[in-house]
Parts: structure tokens; sequence; C-alpha cells
């Protein structure tokens, strides 16, 4: 079988492919732009299918609607900006539930979803889009389409899968990257507070106590923490709560430092230690 397009037999076609799947994927260890691999991955697969539009999409937080966030062939401006919606109905929302890359061999003739707008508007006839899955969970579409009738394989399927594993992997781990240093500027946002006071217990009375300074962002005064012994822990989360008692619990010196402030949320705290 030859390929016109390339000049090429398909066996050369798919060697093409898994040396640019390759490429791409050493390309992502190193990424820390996700726009631009995102960019990257959809000049790959529209070169090497090859096809005349190629696109993904990402799920909103709403999870009703899809955005076009990187793509070939689309009219300017549309990148970013283009919603596709992202029910069961439509191409997009379709393929967000599939675990395996769905064909379609002529867009007019389909008869399990809709076709969208977008790719009506830009003479999209055939194609193929797979679910990008993090962690699990579906957090957009890779897709592929053509403006003549086209059968796709189950290579060229393939082809598409191993690129939208590559970006899954890619946006999951700068998304760890991204957690880590968030924590990281919190802690330090948080130290200052931290190093104002310490939480002590006292266990002849049975109540925590606290240096004046600590209060402060919590608006209120040592003694209103005092009495009985419920009053003691209002101002800890509740998440918090037992891991506090705990604490308190363990220590056996007449007042020992068990826990440091590590946030603030409507004037209660959550625990940095013990």
């Amino acid at each position: 079988m030859h390929d016109r397009k390339y000049g090429g037999s398909r066996g050369q076609l798919l060697l093409r492919q898994l040396r640019a799947v390759a490429q791409l994927g050493q390309d992502a260890t190193r990424s820390t732009n996700l726009v631009s691999l995102l960019q990257r991955a959809t000049e790959l697969v529209a070169l090497e299918q090859p096809v005349e539009l190629c696109g993904v999409l990402q799920l909103m937080p709403d999870r009703t609607h899809l955005v076009l966030v990187a793509g070939v062939g689309w009219a300017d401006g549309l990148a970013g900006a283009a919603r596709l919606d992202a029910d069961v109905q439509s191409q997009a929302g379709f393929t967000l539930l599939e675990r395996e890359t769905v064909l379609v061999d002529d867009l007019l003739r389909e008869r399990r979803f809709s076709a969208s707008p977008l790719l009506l508007e830009h003479g999209a006839r055939s194609g193929m889009g797979i679910a990008i899955l993090v962690s699990g969970r579906p957090w957009g579409v890779l897709g592929a389409h053509a403006c003549s009738v086209r059968r796709f394989t189950q290579d060229d399927a393939q082809f598409l899968r191993s690129v939208a594993q590559i970006l899954a992997a890619t946006i999951e781990r700068l998304a760890m990257q991204q957690a880590v240093l968030d924590s990281i500027r919190q802690r330090r946002e948080l130290q200052p507070i931290a190093d104002l006071e310490s939480w002590v217990h006292d266990p002849v009375t049975d109540r925590p106590t606290c240096s004046d300074q600590g209060f402060t962002p919590f608006r209120t005064r040592p003694q209103r923490l005092g009495g009985r012994k419920g009053h003691s822990l209002a101002p800890v989360l509740p998440q918090d709560r037992e891991r506090y008692v705990a604490a308190m619990r363990a220590d056996t010196d007449q007042r020992v430092d068990v826990v440091r402030v590590s946030a603030i949320v409507d004037g209660r705290f959550s625990l940095i230690a013990p």
C-alpha cells in the first residue's frame, strides 16, 4: 500500500509516527509550558496523519463545555475562545465518555452524536478523537479531522492514543509540580504567622493557652478560650481537632509546645505540627 502524501509505504508512515511519538515523549519530559506542548502535539498529529484540522479541547470546571486550547487549521482567534458543548449528544461529550479512540468515517452520516458547528464550519468530514485522562478522570479531548471522507485505521487510532497518553502524563506531572510550589509558597507566607506564637497545654486546667500576639489573627483574647472543656477546641478546624486533642494528651509537661498555626480560615486555625 502506498501513501501519496508522503510518497512512501504504510509501513514507512508508521515508522515515522513511532519516531514522532518518541520525540514528543522526550520533549514532554523537559517541558514546563503546557500550552506550548499541546500546540506541538497538534502540529505533530496534523503532519503525521496527515489531516487538515487538529485540536486539543480542555474540559472546563463546570463540566458543561470544553474550550479549544491548542490546534492547527482553525480560523484565527479561536484558540482559547472556541467553546463546544460537553453533553453526551455532542461529539466531544461522547468522546469524553469513551475509553477508546472514537472514529468517524463521515460526519454528515454520523448517528451516534451531533456534529459540532465548529467542525462543520471548517469543512470537516472524517475524523477521530480520544479523551485525555489525567489520574483516571477526563481532562479533555484530542481530535484529528480530515476535510474529505476517509476511513481511519486502528493504526491511526493507536497513534492518536499514544499522543494523548503523553499529554496526560505531562499534565499530571506539571500539576504535581505546581502543587509542590504552591505548598512551599504557602509555608513561606504562613511562617511569620506561625512564628508569632505557639499553643501550649496546661494539664492542670486542661486548656490550651497562647501568647497575646497569637490572638491577633483570631480577633479574640486568651481568656475566651479558657473555662469549660468544650470551649478550648473552638478555634481549631473540625478536621484537626482529633489530632489536636491527641497531641495535648500525649504531653506530660506542665506547659509543652504542641502545635503551630498553618492556616487561618474564618477565625480558626489548622495544624502544621506535631
